[in-house]
Formats: C-alpha cells, sequence, structure tokens
C-alpha cells in the first residue's frame, strides 16, 4: 500500500480539495498524511486521514495577521517574505519527517519546501495547482494584483506578454533566497526561481480545475493534467444543511447569498451591513454568510434575512437567486457547480482572476474590489439578474463541472507514484 503526502498552506479553499483527494486515495486503498498547518488538525483527522502539523503556525483569529495577507498591493510579498520564509526551515524539518516512508508527495505551490524535501528523500512528487493563475500563462495573462491592468495586455499576444511575466519574476526573484540558502545547506545545487519553475515537478503536476474553466495552454508544463475541481462536500465544521438555513430557503423566493469565504469575511468591514444594505435596495431576500462576525450581528432580524457563521456551499447555492462572492477558488468552483449567476467583489491574490475568468465565461459580473458601493453592488446584481444570458450561461457551464474530480485526482497521483 503506498504511503501519499499531501502538503498545503492556506485557506479552507487551499486545503479541502486535498482532504478530498486523500479521501479518494484512502478509498483506491493508499496510505494518506496531510501536511498543513496546525488549525486544520480536526478538519482532517475526522476524516479518518493521518494529520502532520507544518510551521508557520498560523492564527486565523488574528486580524492584523490576515489583514496583512489579504492587502492586494503587498500581500504576496507579506506572505511569502514575512510568514513563510522566516518558517522554512521549520517547515522543511516538519515535513521532511511527514513523509518518512513515504512513497510519493502531493505539494501547494506555497508549500515551498515541498520540493526540497522531495529531492532530498528521493521520492517522486508532483505540484497541484488549484487555480490557473499560478501557472502565469503568457497566452492566457493572468489577472495579478496590483497589476490587474494586465488582463488588457492579452491582446499584445504571447511573446509580449512572456516577457512581461519574467520580468515581474525576475523583480521578486530575492523573495526566494532562503529556498537557495536551504538547498546549499543541504548540499544540493541552487536550483531555480521557486516562486515559479522550482514547483513544477518533472514527475507530474495536477491542473485540479476543469478544462471549461481554464483550457490548457501551451505554455504550460507538458506533464500537466486536468481533472477538475475536488469538492470536499461538507459544512466548515463538517455538517450539512441546518434546519434553520433550509427553512429559510423554503419560506420564500430564492434569496440572494452573500459570502466571503473563510478569510476575506474576517477582514471585510461592515460586511453584514454592506449585504442588508444591498439585499434592501434590492427589496430582495438575503441569506449572509459572515464567519466569526454571524454572533455579533442582531438577533432581532427582518424575516427576508438570516444571517449565519457558514453553510455547506453544495446544498445552499443551488437554491441561490444569485451568489455574490469574494472570488475565492474554493467558492468559486462551488458556485460555478450550483450554476446561478455570480457577482464578485474580490479582494487579494488570485480572486482578482478567478472574477475575470467568471466575468468571460459569462457566468456572472466582476464588480471591481472591495471598495464597491452598495448602490454598484446592486446594480451589478440586477444586471445579472435582468439578463438570461448569465443564468444560461451559468447553466451551461455548470453541467461541465465534473463531481469526480478528487477520485480522477487520486487515480492520477497513484499512477504517478507508481510510474
Amino acid at each position: 500500500m503506498p504511503r501519499i503526502v499531501l502538503s498545503t498552506f492556506g485557506s479552507y479553499g487551499d486545503v479541502n480539495p486535498y482532504i478530498a483527494i486523500g479521501i479518494a486515495l484512502r478509498s483506491l486503498g493508499a496510505g494518506v498524511c496531510v501536511a498543513t498547518t496546525e488549525i486544520y488538525r480536526d478538519d482532517v483527522l475526522r476524516h479518518g486521514l493521518e494529520f502532520a502539523p507544518i510551521r508557520p503556525t498560523i492564527d486565523s483569529e488574528d486580524v492584523e495577521l490576515v489583514n496583512k495577507v489579504m492587502n492586494p498591493w503587498t500581500g504576496a510579498e507579506f506572505m511569502i517574505r514575512k510568514l513563510f520564509m522566516p518558517a522554512l526551515r521549520d517547515s522543511y524539518d516538519d515535513l521532511f519527517r511527514a513523509c518518512d516512508q513515504a512513497d510519493f508527495l502531493l505539494s501547494h505551490v506555497l508549500s515551498l519546501a515541498g520540493p526540497v524535501v522531495a529531492e532530498q528523500r528521493d521520492i517522486p512528487w508532483a505540484t497541484a495547482f488549484l487555480q490557473p493563475m499560478v501557472l502565469f500563462s503568457a497566452y492566457d495573462v493572468p489577472v495579478i494584483p496590483p497589476l490587474t491592468a494586465m488582463r488588457y495586455l492579452r491582446c499584445l499576444g504571447p511573446r509580449f506578454n512572456r516577457a512581461l511575466i519574467r520580468l515581474l519574476f525576475a523583480t521578486s526573484a530575492h523573495w526566494g533566497r532562503p529556498v537557495h540558502t536551504l538547498r546549499s545547506d543541504l548540499g544540493l545545487p541552487a536550483g531555480s526561481n521557486p516562486l515559479i519553475e522550482a514547483y513544477r515537478s518533472p514527475f507530474g503536476n495536477l491542473a485540479l480545475f476543469p478544462e471549461v474553466y481554464a483550457a490548457p495552454q501551451p505554455d504550460w508544463p507538458t506533464n500537466t493534467a486536468c481533472c477538475g475541481f475536488p469538492f470536499l462536500d461538507e459544512d466548515l465544521g463538517g455538517g450539512r444543511l441546518s434546519k434553520e438555513v433550509d427553512d429559510f430557503f423554503n419560506s420564500g423566493p430564492p434569496p440572494l447569498i452573500f459570502t466571503l469565504g473563510s478569510a476575506a469575511v474576517r477582514v471585510a468591514r461592515n460586511f453584514v451591513g454592506h449585504a442588508r444594505t444591498t439585499a434592501q435596495h434590492l427589496n430582495m431576500r438575503a441569506l449572509i454568510v459572515a464567519g466569526p462576525k454571524a454572533s455579533d450581528c442582531d438577533a432581532d432580524l427582518a424575516e427576508d434575512v438570516l444571517i449565519i457563521s457558514s453553510i455547506p456551499y453544495f446544498e445552499a447555492f443551488p437554491k441561490a437567486n444569485a451568489i455574490v462572492h469574494s472570488g475565492g477558488i474554493g467558492t468559486t468552483a462551488h458556485a460555478l457547480r450550483a450554476g446561478v449567476p455570480q457577482v464578485i467583489v474580490p479582494f487579494s491574490h488570485d480572486q482578482f482572476d478567478n472574477a475575470d475568468r467568471i466575468a468571460r465565461l459569462g457566468c456572472g459580473i466582476d464588480a471591481g474590489n472591495r471598495r464597491v458601493s452598495s448602490v454598484q453592488l446592486s446594480k451589478a446584481i440586477r444586471t445579472v439578474l435582468a439578463d438570461p444570458r448569465y443564468a444560461s450561461l451559468a447553466g451551461h457551464v455548470a453541467r461541465q463541472i465534473r463531481t469526480d474530480a478528487a477520485d480522477q485526482a487520486a487515480r492520477t497521483v497513484l499512477k504517478m507514484a507508481n510510474a
């Protein structure tokens, strides 16, 4: 029985796909260890998978920290240089132990020690790309904050955009120096830029999104397998749709669902008030997924508004009139699967690129950024509901979203491990 280690970092949108793949691997007879930050221990163990804590230890309740990570201008640099690189040696040591007796390592682009551990352990490995942005294709130029205007440069062609992407990574190449230092300390060659080339495995890579969302490009690694979105169908705590939420859905017409995922919701100022005001402008019912802020909200609400801490997206989203969210890849995947029009208010990182892709698919509207007003947001929602093409295209894409992607990814991993 092969032992597979799945290493990941980030929000639930980064962790849940790995858990889903882990469950599928276990059903195929593999031993599975999910190696990630301590805050996800219970989520992993609940599914009967082995857990290995990997530093840095991240406090998701630290609003100041989350604010720095979610800053659209400096969030990426802060996350890499101030959060992950100072703990690189600790991450390496933790993951090295987790990979004892491992036959294969599936890594995340933020698991910067992953390729180093695999090389030192002499085991095959692959990277899972959760969102197309991280492939940085010159043929399908991503929308990268704060340079969101890059979307308008696609018309200049791959030659120009390839040079632009190389320039961007050349200016940030010094972020990866600690990885080169670690490799030198271990007696390994320096290697290439760990922020782009080094996490592309020669053994194989997984694109964990469907081709309808992002078609393979000529400059992707040739050994990349498109598997689709691996769905973990449960609430954040492992539950299903509550009676309270189900009763709300059944008590009137389909509501708007407002959600900011598991990260942006912690730093969005007056998210609940903003959502309620928008729903009032539209005279529509609203289900507001407020995360930890739900307990601070007034208990005395109008019958047409329900505020809840979390919901199982796979059950709730298909019951919505439209979904308003921040564009995290996990939320985006579930919204596409539901076949419901979307309005996206991106905060940082890949959310801008995901919003752009949804707009290009015709499944929704990119509302710009977190500073969008209630009036502007109301206008965007009204547009996607008034034009039947959004619902039609959303339904068309939904019919192409596979629900067995976790199983497909697991079989691909085992094939790589046995090669």
